[in-house]
């Protein structure tokens, strides 16, 4: 069995426990800059600074782009139950307009 050597990447954080280090994790992931993801979400550079940094979280009309963009719920949802797989379609359902 070969050793591999993991060259850690910038801002990466390997054990993310916080909201803001799932999205600056995922965003290093697709390769987008700040102002990228920003233009993608809709929503200003700071804004995403803020939820990297912990310093907010993104509001209800943000969910659709966001999980669309990023690949991931911004909220613990447990989706084995039926009414977290409500809140999951009535988000990506009735949020068309994003």
């Amino acid at each position: 069995m070969r050793n591999t050597l993991r060259i850690p990447i910038k801002g990466y954080i390997e054990a993310p426990t916080t909201l803001g280090d799932k999205i600056r994790n995922r965003r290093i992931e697709l390769q987008l800059t700040i102002q990228q993801l920003a233009r993608l979400l809709k929503v200003t550079e700071e804004a995403v600074v803020y939820w990297e940094y912990n310093r907010g979280i993104p509001k209800v009309y943000n969910y659709p782009k966001f999980i669309e963009v990023l690949g991931f719920l911004p909220f613990d949802v447990d989706t084995s139950t039926l009414g977290g797989k409500i809140i999951v379609h009535s988000i990506l359902l009735y949020n068309l307009d994003y």
